[in-house]
């Protein structure tokens, strides 16, 4: 168990540190969400969403290294803050050579993250895991599938026969608490036809949806932050 030190509050949208901030200490989601992102070319791209359970700020380990995201709460949200001296005895307790690895790899994964914002390889909004049926034309008929993830730009959805990239098609999309499927207009923008991890990587295709209604938007935002 991480060491805890007290407990903190957010409202939706409320800053919890920002880029570049220095000693924002070590974090534990108790409940809600948190959204890491990262300003790169004058937008604010999104890392990654962390739900209960997950542990964020351990850059906060290394003296002097300033945070390379941003964190924000994503609804009403309550952090665990951990104790600091604790977490600081516990990582120098590590031997000399897993400190080192450690600063290693947090330095790789800052560069792999300024590469990635660099080349805008990023998402505009969360992909949150959601299993959710729906179904669309295929070649062979209509097909039934799920999705794997899903924001209010686009899904993938998971299929051993994916469409070919850049093909439209009409999706109907059967979202919790809804009576009727979504019809959405969406376009296949790539596709995973291989995989050796079949449950975190399935096969399938990332779909973006095109010309999305409004009311459509917003019943996808407010399913994809219901549990």
């Amino acid at each position: 168990m991480f060491p805890e030190k007290d407990e903190a509050r957010y409202e939706d949208g409320e800053l919890i540190f920002g880029e570049g901030a220095l000693n924002t200490g070590m974090f534990r989601i108790k409940s809600g969400a948190v959204v890491l992102s990262k300003l790169a070319g004058g937008r604010i791209l999104t890392l990654e969403v962390l739900r209960a359970g997950d542990v964020f700020g351990e850059i906060n380990l290394l003296p002097g290294e300033p945070q390379p995201v941003s964190a924000r709460a994503i609804g009403k949200t309550v952090l665990a803050v951990l104790d600091p001296k604790a977490m600081e005895a516990r990582f120098l307790g590590l031997a000399q050579e897993m400190r080192d690895l450690f600063a290693c790899l947090v330095g790789r994964l800052r560069k792999m993250t300024e590469i990635a914002a660099g080349a805008n390889l990023l998402r505009r909004e969360p992909r949150v895991s959601k299993a959710w049926f729906l179904c669309y034309d295929h070649p062979q008929g209509k097909a039934d599938a799920e999705t794997h993830d899903a924001s209010s730009d686009g899904i993938f959805i998971k299929t051993p026969t994916p469409l070919d990239r850049g093909e439209r098609f009409l999706l109907k999309l059967q979202l919790p608490g809804l009576d009727d499927p979504l019809e959405i207009e969406s376009e296949v923008a790539w596709t995973r036809r291989w995989t050796e991890n079949t449950k975190n990587f399935p096969q399938g295709m990332g779909v973006k949806f095109v010309n999305l209604p409004e009311t459509a938007r917003h019943a996808l935002k407010k399913a994809l932050w219901e549990d």
